[in-house]
């Protein structure tokens, strides 16, 4: 599970869940996906290490999210317009900003759900569909 959910993340940046499904289905097939080579890169990375072989925050977390972890919060372009933060990407310290914040949002009595379901949910509210 790790390491499909990893792979499936590598392709993710900046494509459509259609696309990142395709280019995933494509790499398991054998074949060599259009795009990036740093996703392909990150994909090969992945066969090998699980989670390791994804280096940054957000796909790392994407990849915990898609194998189940609750707890994984996904920071995104969508995410930060929904904090508010004024650009598509955040630093370190504004990403872990904002995961701490959707965490604590999401154990109080009045939300009360699992980070990674608060997070999924405000995307969709934000980006105005699931797809």
């Amino acid at each position: 599970m790790e390491v499909a959910a990893s792979v499936v993340s590598a392709f993710s940046p900046r494509v459509t869940w259609a696309h990142n499904k395709a280019k995933a289905l494509q790499y398991a097939q054998g074949i060599t996906p259009k795009g990036l080579r740093s996703h392909v890169a990150a994909a090969d990375r992945c066969t090998v290490d699980g989670f390791k072989g994804l280096r940054g925050p957000k796909t790392n977390a994407f990849a915990r999210a898609i194998a189940g972890d609750s707890g994984a919060v996904v920071v995104d372009v969508w995410m930060c317009r929904a904090a508010g933060l004024g650009k598509d990407a955040p630093n370190a310290t504004e990403y872990r900003a904002i995961a701490d914040a959707i965490r604590s949002i999401a154990r109080t009595p009045t939300v009360c759900m699992a980070p990674a379901t608060l997070q999924a949910l405000l995307w969709i509210i934000v980006r105005g569909k699931a797809e």
